[in-house]
């Protein structure tokens, strides 16, 4: 902690040394920076990387197994997030969702740790954060306006209070922190203003010791474990048993699939690398796209992402699938996957509900279309089979895949 350097020099330091310490499997001494993050962000007074410490502190914790403390400094992070997007919400939705697809591991991280405790509809409560097209229409049929609100249970309420007395504390003795990095980032100084500098920030560098060392005691004592989950909204369900709501969300060696039925709901957490996936994602549409024997790929891929949504389909009875894919899925054809009799588009109508629209998505879809306009493959570059706002139903998938086996 040089005296010369200012919060944020300070704060993005730690940050580096905590992500450094995290991934060589050391929590202690990761724990130990992230503190140091936290408490040069704060004075820094900037949010952004207050986010990053807040997701740092929660990495650690879910390094340790403390999961239940990751997911309270997840939801602070989330919780500085949402008051951004508040901001920026009235300005324009285009700013909003730029903000949100820059920030959405945040929110993805935080969905999964909440769906692995079996905190279900908090879970779900994340990823509706996400789901902008979705409120709009929500609110559109209901005249409400839109939550950028997180739930919290009793234990993470009082934890998030004491920090933000601590913070509140903190910030009203460093009123003159600003002014001090003007001065600093200043070419030209008198001797009067030098020294001042100097002064505070020596003074500022022993302030900022004690106060790691409170901070970290303050964090120590904010147990979130065990405890009761929030009682969140309850999450949006299907009418009809003949359709089913299904989230897929990756992690870096897992997916997770939660699956919604009007009266049921079911986690699968299934292991995978997410590294090999993008790439057999890749090798399945350059095979599709050339034209070339792609049947072994959408059978594996079945057995790697497919499988899972299709049992739980078969469990209720459902002939209707709408899906929200994460990461690399949303450029999987769900439909083309086979299950070694049937592609997934034979047995179930499947729409595809984004979570959050994401910047090249839509271009994407668009240039897949003008791009093979003219080939019956046009249609099976989503597998959708119903329609959605901004993309016409595609009726002939079944038939155009078994066309395509056949070498039609």
């Amino acid at each position: 902690d040089s005296p010369a350097l200012l919060p944020e020099s300070v704060a993005t330091a730690a940050l580096a040394m905590s992500q450094r310490e995290r991934l060589r499997n050391q929590p202690g001494t990761a724990f130990e920076h992230a503190t140091v993050a936290l408490q040069a962000a704060s004075e820094s007074r900037q949010a952004p990387l207050k986010v990053q410490a807040f997701a740092e502190l929660a990495l650690v914790q879910a390094l340790r197994g403390q999961l239940s403390d990751a997911i309270f400094f997840g939801k602070h992070a989330v919780l500085i997030l949402q008051a951004t997007r508040s901001s920026l919400a009235p300005i324009s939705r285009a700013a909003e969702q730029g903000y949100l697809q820059d920030n959405y591991a945040q929110y993805r991280r935080l969905a999964d740790w909440l769906f692995k405790k079996g905190r279900l509809a908090e879970g779900l409560e994340v990823l509706q954060l996400l789901k902008i097209g979705e409120q709009d229409d929500f609110q559109e049929r209901t005249g409400t306006s839109a939550s950028y609100e997180l739930t919290l249970n009793d234990a993470e309420q009082a934890a998030l209070a004491r920090l933000d007395a601590y913070f509140a504390n903190e910030q009203a003795q460093l009123n003159d922190t600003e002014r001090m990095g003007r001065l600093q980032s200043s070419e030209r100084l008198s001797r009067a203003e030098r020294a001042e500098l100097n002064t505070w920030l020596l003074a500022r560098a022993a302030q900022r010791k004690q106060a790691v060392a409170e901070l970290g005691k303050l964090l120590n004592q904010l147990p979130m474990h065990p405890h009761s989950a929030a009682t969140a909204p309850s999450p949006n369900r299907p009418d009809s048993p003949k359709m089913l709501y299904i989230h897929l969300l990756l992690g870096e060696d897992h997916l997770t699939v939660l699956s919604l039925g009007p009266n049921s709901q079911r986690v699968q957490r299934r292991q995978l690398q997410t590294s090999q996936l993008n790439l057999d994602i890749a090798s399945f549409l350059s095979a599709i796209q050339s034209r070339s024997e792609f049947l072994p790929q959408a059978q594996a891929l079945y057995q790697t992402v497919g499988a899972a949504l299709d049992q739980a389909a078969r469990d209720q009875g459902a002939t209707q699938i709408k899906l929200w894919l994460d990461g690399s899925l949303r450029y999987l054809p769900i439909g083309a996957l086979h299950d070694g009799k049937k592609f997934l588009a034979q047995k179930y109508q499947l729409i595809h509900a984004a979570p959050t629209p994401q910047i090249g998505q839509t271009q994407t879809r668009q240039s897949a279309d003008k791009g093979l306009a003219n080939r019956p493959l046009r249609l099976t570059a989503l597998g959708m089979s119903l329609s959605q706002p901004g993309f016409d139903a595609l009726p002939g998938v079944a038939q155009e895949l078994c066309n395509i086996v056949k070498g039609q």
